[in-house]
Order: structure tokens, then C-alpha cells, then sequence
């Protein structure tokens, strides 16, 4: 039996304990267990279906490399299955949100807040790409140094931390250097803007899903996470620099690749104007771009038809720029 990790205890009145249990083969699940000399852990909820139970779920490697000045970096390694070493498949960063977060730490399998991302990228593997899911500089769990180090270094440190990813990936052998591509949400969104602005010629494809474009924006009337910004950021007026590197509308004209991007018209996350402005750039521009907007959707999906809709297209998107090698698609 794969090795479970136990996370979000609780205790009852009553002296029970409450706890949220996965591993790499099932989804998270509340589970308790009383305070008493031979007590067994009880399950309380069922999220697997019968689909999900007879599914072949891999466990992804949990690989190290060393990023921006040395920093040992932890990332989720997915590979295809039947994996052919002698073969160069197309490869997918997955940047996490809210940059205090972990995908990685707590082990190979999903927890309760990644889950959605752990299973896209087992089904990406089946597909046929090679994913890396990288816990960059800013996750918890890495210690208060590793988790402060993008403190005025927004957009640059952590950044260069997933470059050395994808330096990694190059090294594997079995990846194709000419086919990479990035996606992320929310501050993952605002990374993946940074690395296809900052590093053009790394990346043939972008997803950004409710990413922050300009950090400016965020401190107009509507924001709502200048708590989240005055931590990391400080006042705009004392560090200028530090918001202008943060911020790819600073770099948008060194834009590639195509980039999607998808935003809920409710979010009070990330102002939805931060796609509009992004999209009016990359039509001045002539950028390659496609914009997918959800209606009274916020930050995060709420329904499902939503994201049904999302990860469909986002997948036909990531098949057109990336399933084809460069040599086929010019004949």
C-alpha cells in the first residue's frame, strides 16, 4: 500500500481527531480516528468513483535540482506511460498559486488543494507529455528562508528557479527542448506571463489562468489583495523596481509564444481587468494569443461545466503548438 500523508487535523469535544488522508493512487478524504488504545481510523467521506478507483494512477518521482544561487529546488516528475527513453516527447511546467503553497513537500500524491492539478497531469502523461510540477522559491514547507526569499525579487528569483527546471528537463534525454510549454493560475498565471515575456525562446505555449499582468492594476479601487502585494512588494512608491519585475506588461513586447488565458468575470482574486489589458496589449502587438472568459466564474472555478470547458481547451491548445515536432509541422 502506497505511503499516506495525513494532513488539516482537528479535535472534536469528544477527543476525536479529524484529518484529511491521501495517497499517489486516491484523492483526499476526511478521515477520524478516536483518542483511545487501539482506536482504527474511520473513513467519513468517498471521493473516489468507481471511474477514479479503476484508473492506473502513476506515482510521480519526487526529483531535486538545484535552482537560482544553488537553492535545492523539489519538483513532481510525470512521464508517459510505457515511458521509451529513446524518444523525445513534448514537456509542461506546472507553476503553483498564490506562491505561499506547495505542491510537492507533502509528498508524491495529491492534497486537498492541488488535487485538480494532479489529476490534469496524470492525464497529460497519458497523453503523451512529460510534466514537471515545481514547488519554486515562496513554497511552504522548504523552511522561513525559502519561503521569504521572494521578498522584493517577485518575478525574478522564482523565476530563474524554473528555468533551471527546465534546464533539468533538457538533461532527462527524452525531452524535446523545441516543445516545452508553461501553465499556472493566479500568481502561477502571473508566473507564467514572466517566464514567456523574460525567456522568449524557451517556451512554444503559455497558459495563464487568472494571472496578474500588471501589479499596478492591483492597487487601484477595486483590489482586494494589497495585504498579499505589501508583503511581497512593499509600497509601489519605495520599490518601484521591485513592481516593474514583477509585472510582464514591463516585458510584453519580447512575447513568442502563444499565450491562453482564462478569467471568471467574478473573481475578486485577481481583478478581471488584468485580462483585459493583457489582451488589448497583445492586439496592439499582433501577439498570438486566445482569451476564453467565464461569466460570473471567481478566482478559482466554482462550477463544473466551467472547468469541463477549461481543460478541454486547454488541452487542444497545448496539442496545436506542442504535440507536433518542429521538423514534421514545416513539411
Amino acid at each position: 500500500m502506497e505511503a499516506a500523508t495525513h494532513t488539516t487535523l482537528a479535535v472534536s469535544a469528544r477527543d476525536e481527531i479529524a484529518f484529511i488522508r491521501t495517497d499517489p493512487k486516491r484523492l483526499p478524504d476526511v478521515w477520524a480516528l478516536e483518542a483511545s488504545a487501539g482506536a482504527q481510523p474511520r473513513q467519513l467521506t468517498e471521493s473516489m468513483t468507481p471511474e477514479l478507483k479503476a484508473y492506473g494512477w502513476q506515482t510521480p518521482l519526487i526529483v531535486t535540482f538545484a535552482g537560482a544561487g544553488g537553492t535545492p529546488i523539489k519538483a513532481q516528475l510525470f512521464v508517459p506511460r510505457g515511458l521509451d527513453r529513446s524518444r523525445k516527447y513534448p514537456a509542461i511546467v506546472h507553476v503553483h498559486q498564490a506562491a505561499i503553497y506547495q505542491e510537492v513537500f507533502l509528498g508524491p500524491g495529491p492534497h486537498k488543494d492541488n488535487v485538480g492539478w494532479y489529476g490534469w497531469h496524470q492525464r497529460l502523461a497519458d497523453r503523451g507529455f512529460v510534466v514537471l510540477n515545481v514547488d519554486f522559491r515562496g513554497s511552504y514547507g522548504y523552511g522561513r528562508d525559502f519561503r521569504t526569499a521572494n521578498h522584493l525579487d517577485v518575478g525574478v528569483g522564482d523565476a530563474r528557479d524554473v528555468m533551471e527546471g527546465v534546464e533539468y528537463l533538457k538533461a532527462l534525454g527524452y525531452v524535446d527542448a523545441n516543445r516545452l510549454g508553461v501553465y499556472g493560475m493566479s500568481y502561477g498565471g502571473h508566473m507564467v506571463l514572466t517566464l514567456l515575456t523574460k525567456y522568449p525562446d524557451v517556451f512554444k505555449a503559455g497558459i495563464n489562468i487568472a494571472g496578474v499582468y500588471d501589479f499596478q492594476i492591483e492597487l487601484g479601487p477595486w483590489a482586494t489583495r494589497n495585504p498579499w502585494m505589501q508583503a511581497r512588494l512593499g509600497p509601489p512608491e519605495t520599490n518601484p523596481d521591485a513592481y516593474r519585475q514583477a509585472s510582464a506588461i514591463n516585458f510584453i513586447d519580447n512575447l513568442k509564444a502563444p499565450v491562453m488565458t482564462l478569467q471568471g468575470t467574478a473573481d475578486t482574486n485577481v481583478v478581471f481587468l488584468q485580462s483585459i489589458k493583457l489582451v488589448d496589449d497583445l492586439l496592439a502587438r499582433g501577439k498570438t494569443f486566445e482569451f476564453e472568459l467565464y461569466p460570473g466564474e471567481v478566482h478559482f472555478f466554482g462550477r463544473r461545466r466551467s472547468w469541463v470547458d477549461a481543460f478541454a481547451k486547454m488541452e487542444a491548445f497545448l496539442d496545436r503548438y506542442l504535440m507536433v515536432p518542429a521538423t514534421s509541422s514545416s513539411q
